[in-house]
Formats: C-alpha cells, sequence, structure tokens
C-alpha cells in the first residue's frame, strides 16, 4: 500500500475535507444522502467515532492542513454546536481554512 504522504512529490498536498453528519428530524422525498431520523441519541457516538477517525487519518494519511472543511448531511445544524466544534478543534487556530457548515432554517 503506498500512502500519498510518503511520495516525496506529494509530501503537501493540497486537500478539502467533507463531514458527513447523516441526522435529520425528517428524511426530504429529494435527497438520495445517506441519512438517519429518530436517532438524536447517537449523535455523540457518532462525533466521538468521528473525531477519533480524523485523529487516526491525521497521523496516517492526511499532511498538512486542509484548504477547507465543508460539514454536510443530513441537517448538520440538528447536531449541537458544541459537538461540531469539538470535531474541528484542531484546525480551529488555523486562519487559512474555510469552514462550511450546511444548515436547515427550521
Amino acid at each position: 500500500m503506498i500512502i500519498v504522504s510518503d511520495l516525496p512529490e506529494f509530501k503537501y498536498v493540497i486537500y478539502s475535507l467533507y463531514i458527513h453528519l447523516p441526522f435529520c428530524r425528517q428524511k426530504c422525498p429529494y435527497c438520495n444522502f445517506e441519512s438517519v431520523t429518530g436517532a438524536e441519541d447517537l449523535i455523540e457516538s457518532y462525533i466521538e467515532a468521528l473525531i477519533s477517525e480524523l485523529s487516526y487519518r491525521s497521523c496516517s494519511t492526511f499532511s498538512g492542513i486542509p484548504l477547507t472543511i465543508y460539514i454536510g448531511g443530513g441537517t448538520p445544524s440538528l447536531v449541537p454546536a458544541g459537538s461540531i466544534a469539538r470535531v474541528v478543534k484542531d484546525f480551529s487556530s488555523c486562519s487559512d481554512i474555510e469552514f462550511t457548515v450546511e444548515a436547515n432554517p427550521e
């Protein structure tokens, strides 16, 4: 297996990061994205698993800082702001990152 960051010409790959939060209040008829309804009790477990995965990947796959972080779903605004902040806290001191979070204006 070749890890891109192990190749000299790809030492500093510019990348963007998409984080999927699959939680919704209801499934919209036009939506084909993976999502779940009535599972708010799973949000914190999902966030913990996501933080663990990001930590693992940051040591093995990614090098450097993403250009953009896009948080989509589902309805990411259904997830408490503090939970989203925990997911991106390792990137929060980087002033050049563009952060985008989808929101449902309910």
